[in-house]
This record gives structure tokens, C-alpha cells and sequence, in this order.
């Protein structure tokens, strides 16, 4: 509902009623392969950074709290990248 407390005209409905709509009538799966959902690979990446280091971060003041994050997230793409295959075209 807009801020004054008037409703969307009818021609022109919110986007998240579109989506209610859409997961009322074919379900939350459909509506996720719909938009391309993805947030659950944002929160598989994170689950994995939590259980290599720990849910808590031990720096105590901001700054060396945003270098411990950027620390975590480096090794765990070094580790990433450690794990992926290394594959190349073959030209027939």
C-alpha cells in the first residue's frame, strides 16, 4: 500500500501482489524458476564461510572487523578455486 494509505489502481498493481499472486496460483517452486531466484546460493556460500571460521568475528573495532571479513571471504575462494577442476576445450 503507497504511503498516503490509497491502493494501487487496479491497471498498475504492486509487484510484490504480482507475486503473491503468481506463488498463490502455481506454488513458491514455480515462482522461484519463474524470476530466477537465487538467494539460496548466497546463503549456501555464507553457511559455508560460517562453518570454516565461525559464526563470530574477533576483531573489536569496524575497520578491523571489515578486514577480518574480506580475509574470510579471501580464503574461502582460495579454497574454492583449490577444489575446481581444471578443464579445457578440445577442438576436434
Amino acid at each position: 500500500m503507497p504511503p498516503n494509505g490509497t491502493r494501487c489502481p487496479a491497471d498498475r498493481a504492486h509487484p510484490r501482489s504480482a507475486a503473491l499472486d503468481v506463488t498463490r496460483h502455481n506454488g513458491f517452486k514455480a515462482w522461484k524458476q519463474q524470476i530466477g531466484y537465487r538467494r539460496s546460493l548466497a546463503e549456501r556460500a555464507m553457511g559455508r564461510v560460517k562453518a570454516i571460521s565461525g559464526d563470530c568475528l574477533q576483531a573489536r573495532s569496524w575497520k578491523s572487523q571489515v578486514s577480518e571479513c574480506y580475509l574470510r571471504i579471501a580464503i574461502m575462494n582460495r579454497m574454492t578455486k583449490l577444489g575446481m577442476p581444471l578443464s579445457k576445450a578440445i577442438y576436434r
